[in-house]
């Protein structure tokens, strides 16, 4: 199977987010304010896997605060 059809590439995931009408995470996305894994989690087209307590709480922080002033 080639990477642009697996279910976390950033190909795939841009791809099922213009297929559900998410243009605007699309937008976020590409101005580079998102990554497609958190758009898709957000949209619920992912589910966050836990982390082995190594990630940063800020960058959960930065995500939801991005999240809010676009309004997503």
């Amino acid at each position: 199977m080639s990477e642009e059809h697996r279910g976390t590439s950033r190909d795939y995931l841009i791809r099922r987010l213009r297929e559900i009408g998410r243009n605007d995470m699309v937008r976020a996305i590409e101005g580079g304010l998102l990554s497609a894994y958190a758009c898709a989690v957000e949209a619920g087209l992912r589910k966050r896997r836990p982390i082995a307590g190594t990630g940063s709480p800020n960058a959960a922080k930065r995500r939801a605060w991005v999240m809010h002033k676009l309004g997503l």
